[in-house]
């Protein structure tokens, strides 16, 4: 079960009575029905649930699978919840790790990152979200500000009944615009380094006469053979 964020909704997953994966949407001020409650496919391996609450985006990762589903939650729209796209890979995962949004690439515009164990837990890889932009410039409206990392309050102070807002911090300082390339022509000289002094000319002069002996004697042997043949 996941808490979604700011929309004060709860999300479930697991199996229907015909073994189906499933998910659904609860209020939990009213837990006697489901808001939203869809089936996904028949795999037999958990859905392992993350979400993005300043995007407001659900990732749904299938234990045994390779498939990573996700979709966007609309907390004022009768619906809730709309498919956006799919990840697929032939590797299937054994678990599954989701980057703290304020480490993401925002020069990429990486909204999020998951960490993929494969199926034998011996290695593990990122799998990078990305929103197709081209622009230089900072995408602050899919960046906001974001969780910084600490608390609200102390123990003691929540213990006494205290609740702070959660401390954001911006995602900006950890943008860094990309170089764009410049042409530049570096014309390639070949130098041909010939002999340095009198010996080595005197070496290179007999390798070169020995040179001309040998195609010479080539030749000589190609001339005989041609007129053998023409007899």
């Amino acid at each position: 079960m996941l808490f979604l964020g700011k929309s004060g909704k709860l999300f479930t997953v697991g199996f229907s009575k015909n073994s189906s994966r499933q998910y659904a949407i609860w209020d939990p001020k009213n837990l006697s029905a489901p808001l939203v409650a869809e089936e996904v496919d028949t795999s037999a391996g958990l859905i392992m649930p993350f979400f993005d609450d300043d995007l407001n985006i659900l990732y749904l990762a299938g234990k045994g699978d390779g498939n990573i589903r996700y979709y966007e939650i609309v907390p004022n729209d009768d619906k809730l919840i709309y498919f956006l796209s799919e990840y697929k890979s032939a590797t299937p995962q054994r678990g599954i790790a989701q980057l703290p949004k304020r480490a993401v690439d925002v020069s990429v515009c990486e909204v999020d990152r998951l960490y993929k164990v494969d199926g034998a837990g011996k290695w593990v890889e990122p799998i990078s979200f990305q929103v197709p932009r081209k622009s230089d410039a900072f995408q602050d409206d899919i960046f906001p500000d974001c969780f910084s990392g600490e608390p609200s309050c102390t123990a003691e102070e929540w213990k006494a009944g205290h609740n702070g807002p959660q401390k954001t911090r911006s995602m900006a300082p950890g943008f860094v615009a990309g170089k764009k390339p410049t042409a530049e022509f570096k014309p390639v000289v070949h130098e041909e380094e010939g002999p340095k002094n009198e010996k080595e000319l005197k070496e290179e002069y007999e390798k070169l006469k020995k040179r001309v002996v040998y195609l010479e004697t080539e030749i000589a042997k190609r001339d005989a053979r041609i007129k053998e043949l023409e007899k």
